[in-house]
């Protein structure tokens, strides 16, 4: 970041390394780069892979359904079952209109499934490369395009959930020509909100380490 700002604030920075939500943070605050055009591919690929397990589950295309998941990008990664749906069927409706593989209504075992479907790709790879590679080209493309797609990406929070300019992790937002257009805090249900503070629990301990932070900055 420094680097960059040496020469230009008017670019948009994604962010793929790790600790994701910790280093966008710092980026996006730490360097006085402006609000939105700094941002991470966050839980993009989590999300992908939810997509892709309730997919699997009704027999149907990815495509068709609509899901993401919040907070961390990491092991506190939560699913908003609350939002998922396979054209407009709510996932509490899911089984009424069709025949799942498996169960998968408790969000505790879709969370495990998807936490260790990216680890299952890390083992036997040794590591991830393709698709968050995707995630950011996709990125890239809403941006160039000016495409304002709805993503799971990672960002500062600005009064969402309670929390205002003190942590940074995955949520929905609008992104267009210039980064960040809007962030989108969809209404959770009691398990989403409790597993949304656990995350941010667990990434501001990251923080604490990382030395960042509203109390750590000048």
């Amino acid at each position: 970041m420094s680097g960059i700002t040496k020469y230009t604030k008017d670019a948009i920075v994604i962010l793929i390394t790790n600790p994701l939500d910790t280093m966008v943070y710092i980026a996006e605050n730490e360097f006085g780069y402006p609000k939105g055009r700094v941002f991470g591919t966050g839980t993009m690929l989590d999300s992908a892979h939810l997509r892709r397990l309730i997919a699997d589950t009704y027999n149907v295309d990815p495509k068709s359904v609509t899901g993401y998941m919040m907070g961390e990008h990491g092991s506190t990664a939560f699913p908003v079952l609350s939002h998922v749906n396979i054209v407009d069927v709510p996932f509490d409706e899911l089984d009424d209109y069709f025949e799942a593989s498996q169960d998968i209504r408790d969000p505790e075992t879709v969370k495990s499934k998807i936490i260790s479907a990216a680890y299952e790709v890390f083992n036997g790879k040794g590591w991830t490369n393709a698709g968050v590679a995707q995630s950011a080209v996709t990125m890239a493309k809403t941006v160039l395009l000016d495409e304002r797609s709805v993503c799971p990406a990672c960002t500062t929070l600005r009064g969402q959930y309670g929390h205002d300019g003190d942590v940074a992790f995955s949520m929905p937002c609008v992104i267009g020509r210039e980064g960040i257009l809007k962030q989108i805090p969809v209404k959770l249900n009691e398990w989403e909100a409790k597993k949304l503070e656990a995350s941010i629990a667990f990434i501001k301990e990251a923080m604490k380490d990382a030395k960042t932070g509203p109390d750590k900055r000048s």
